[in-house]
């Protein structure tokens, strides 16, 4: 599986073009919060730093707050959404996707609030109109949670260091690390059959330090993200090696049962449409990804049979 790449984006970025305007900056807002827990947050002006369609056509939401979407996602979520508290949130491609549904959704703002992956995932934390996180549907979670329409489709990358000797023959014997609870891990385990045991992480950034450190000898994560990694850490010598066929999905997170469901995948099938989410991932995603791009990065057959 090839995950779409910036190829055959140009005509469907010519016609975001047309649709896209400058959003206002960030409004000077106090500060809420130091960024744990829950603790209630300030609007980003407008949508911050977001390019936001002019004019679209209004899936009209029924939010908490009228006019104003609430939303939680976990911070710090480096390379994904740009700041680290929620009252220093002005962009980044996960930030600016909540925006953009918000603007179709027929709100003038939106209100960012912090929570864990486990709350989201679980359904114990509800009182959001909806979350962008790069949550992976699966099943078991459909059964806890709403899921919109799938903004992204992925495979995954692995990641080494530049030097490494880490390769298709031989990374079922490396040291191997995943995130706590990611779809990676079960199919490593049940295809590649790893001879040591996984080492799992909760946090992106513990993850990447253990490579770094020399903990593991490798790690698995999207494509996307793995690739933003790289970029972050180009200058540690984060190198993307090889792409396994491990197919997911993401998609906005809702309460289950959420009559808005309907309607905002009905403005992700737009944005996906009219080359609205194209852009959002050429502004915000590919020039982070230190110079790669997912052709760059050959397909490993490591499954052992």
């Amino acid at each position: 599986m090839r995950m779409k790449t910036r190829r055959g984006l140009i005509g469907t970025l010519a016609g975001a073009a047309a649709l896209l305007l400058s959003a206002c900056s960030t409004s000077g807002a106090a500060d809420k919060g130091d960024g744990s827990g829950d603790e209630p947050a300030t609007p980003a002006g407008n949508f911050g730093d977001c390019e936001i369609t002019e004019n679209p056509e209004v899936h009209e939401l029924d939010l908490i707050e009228p006019g104003n979407v609430t939303t939680k996602v976990p911070l710090p979520t480096p390379g994904a959404i740009i700041g680290d508290t929620p009252d220093t949130v002005s962009g980044g491609y996960l930030y600016c996707i909540a925006a953009e549904i918000a603007n179709r959704g027929g709100a003038s703002d939106i209100t960012l609030q912090n929570t864990t992956f486990e709350a989201i995932i679980s359904g114990v934390d509800s009182d959001f109109d909806y979350t962008v996180w790069d949550v992976i549907i699966t099943p078991e979670r459909e059964e806890v949670i709403d899921f919109a329409t799938p903004y992204r489709t992925f495979d995954a990358t692995v990641v080494t260091l530049e030097g490494s000797d880490v390769t298709p023959e031989n990374f079922k014997d490396k040291r191997i690390g995943t995130l706590n609870g990611a779809r990676q891990a079960p199919w490593i385990e049940e295809n590649v059959k790893p001879s040591q045991q996984l080492r799992a992480y909760n946090e992106n950034q513990e993850m990447i330090t253990a490579l770094i450190t020399g903990q593991i000898d490798a790690f698995v994560h999207d494509t996307d993200g793995a690739l933003l990694f790289v970029g972050e850490n180009i200058d540690q010598g984060l190198v993307p090696v090889g792409r396994l066929p491990i197919e997911f999905s993401v998609g906005p997170v809702l309460k289950k049962g959420d009559p808005n469901t309907p309607a905002v995948s009905k403005i992700v099938e737009d944005m996906l449409a009219d080359g609205t989410m194209d852009a959002i991932y050429e502004k915000w995603v590919y020039p982070k990804w230190g110079g790669y791009t997912v052709d760059d990065i050959p397909e490993w057959n490591v499954a052992t049979n």
